[in-house]
């Protein structure tokens, strides 16, 4: 009684003042939104925004702060930022379903599927058992038509050509996996309207103005959201024993093999030292297992496999735009139009974003030594390339010289790079007609026309550092300090330059 007392109450106000809805008193509508909401919920109310009760009712202006996905079905969502916003259908509290700590709307229809747990582990001597033991697509149980789902290799359209070329001498892979099965909240096709979002369209019949439909959508967002599917997948644990890489196969070239360069990275010990033609692996990970939902900060798996109801994670959600509920001609048009605008603009700012973060993060670049029998540095900008270039991997990782992007962007530059084939010199330059120069002198270009590599051919930014070139007579050291006059190495100047750390300011 008191919940429709408290609905009636603000129907009542917001008919009484309607400009209050939308126009000035935006903030003290949304705050008794807050208030109400938790009051029911016992101050509890933490899934409708990004903000629990009493720190304030602040509907997420970026992606950053914003719910990654919706809350639960019944309640608005922005598409551009993937925050939920508030309930848009009418919501009463049934305590006997309890979610992120508050509870399941009763009058939705909560289907809940269970949730089991299937451990399981197993060994395979041969490739075959083993990827047919992988979990594969539903409509796929081969695995030379699917990819693992999950893992680090979901991507990979054809894991029995992988396995089959990266892991030629295979004595054993083990591997072992857990199922957890999810529920879906739905609602109801015949579901009300909240009286706030009603009176909301309400006051748009009467001021339908593009400054109030903005309004509408920061508070209420772009869409609702109809179904939710929780809880999860675990997906598998793959371990590969007594593997050799490039073992009788010198001219195998791990550059072009992404993904045994992203699982070298994975070996406690090994970052920045790919295993030689002569080294053998004993475990590699090929997947992590990915729980999707449950709470994290139980270590133990009987605790956050329980905690899978609790504390549930949306895997795939269902929406509508809100503007399909209006009923005015009006006003539904003239939402429908705001809401592509918004969705327009907002799509191309979050691309720029996007690309220009892509930009801006930087990956590092290496110095290699080789010591044994003459004298050589490298600069790298892949800790695999060395595994078996020139069946020569005695090369040791000297450390990460600076950071530099993975593409063409922001002023950068090709490095180019040569190779002295009589002493073993590696030369490297920014300049194509010193590279041309070097080429009549002995040297031989590597790397193709493209170069190497990307780097700054001068400061852009206040965190870029110097890289300088030095030359003893035999070998070129490239240094973000001073040449080592000791060791007999003199300045040749600036030769690049790369960022400090991994993120261009």
């Amino acid at each position: 009684m008191r919940v429709i007392l408290l609905f009636s109450l603000i129907i009542a106000v917001l008919t009484t003042f309607p400009g209050s809805v939308l126009g000035g008193g935006l903030q003290g509508y949304a705050n008794q939104l807050r208030s109400d909401a938790c009051a029911k919920t016992g101050g509890r109310y933490n899934s409708f925004t990004s903000f629990k009760c009493g720190n304030g009712f602040e509907l997420p202006n970026d992606a950053t702060n914003a719910i990654p996905s919706p809350a639960v079905a019944g309640v608005g969502w922005d598409i551009v930022t993937g925050s939920s916003t508030m309930p848009l259908f009418s919501i009463t509290y049934d305590s006997g379903h309890v979610v992120n700590g508050w509870m399941f709307p009763d009058n939705q229809a909560v289907s809940f599927l269970g949730n089991r747990v299937v451990p399981e582990s197993n060994s395979f001597d041969s490739l075959g058992p083993f990827l047919r033991s992988l979990s594969f697509p539903a409509n796929s149980n081969s695995p030379a038509l699917g990819g693992v789902r999950g893992g680090l290799y979901a991507t990979r359209p054809n894991m029995l050509n992988f396995y089959a070329s990266t892991f030629k001498d295979l004595t054993k892979f083990s591997h072992s996996r857990v199922a957890v099965q999810s529920f879906q909240v739905s609602l109801p096709n015949d579901a009300p309207l909240s009286p706030y979002l009603s009176a909301a369209f309400d006051y748009l019949a009467t001021a339908p103005t593009r400054a109030n439909f903005d309004a509408f959508i920061s508070y209420f967002g772009t869409h609702a959201v109809i179904s939710a599917i929780y809880g999860g997948i675990a997906e598998q644990d793959a371990i590969v024993q007594n593997i050799a890489f490039c073992a009788g196969f010198t001219d195998y070239d791990m550059t072009q093999n992404s993904e045994a360069e992203l699982l070298n990275t994975l070996v406690p010990g090994s970052r920045g030292n790919p295993p030689t033609h002569t080294e053998y692996i004993e475990h590699r990970s090929l997947g992590v297992v990915d729980l999707k939902g449950g709470n994290p900060e139980f270590p133990d798996w009987p605790r956050r496999s329980a905690s899978f109801e609790s504390d549930p994670v949306v895997t795939d959600a269902t929406v509508i735009p809100i503007w399909t509920q209006v009923g005015n001609p009006t006003v539904r048009a003239g939402l429908k139009a705001a809401i592509d605008d918004y969705m327009g603009r907002n799509y191309a700012a979050l691309q720029r974003e996007a690309a220009n973060l892509h930009m801006r993060t930087l990956s590092p670049v290496y110095r290699y030594a080789h010591t044994r029998g003459y004298l050589d540095h490298m600069v790298l900008f892949s800790t695999s390339e060395l595994g078996c270039t020139h069946n020569k991997p005695d090369y040791t990782l000297e450390g990460v010289l600076g950071y530099s992007p993975q593409t063409n962007v922001l002023g950068t530059v090709p490095l180019y790079r040569a190779f002295r084939p009589h002493n073993g010199d590696h030369f490297f330059t920014t300049s194509y007609p010193e590279l041309q120069l070097a080429c009549r002198n002995g040297y031989e270009q590597e790397g193709g026309p493209g170069g190497v590599g990307w780097v700054w051919p001068s400061q852009q930014a206040g965190s870029m550092i110097p890289i300088r070139r030095c030359y003893n007579g035999n070998d070129h050291l490239y240094t973000a300090g001073s040449c080592p006059a000791q060791a007999g190495f003199r300045e040749e100047g600036i030769s690049f330059w790369l960022n400090s750390h991994s993120y261009l300011d």
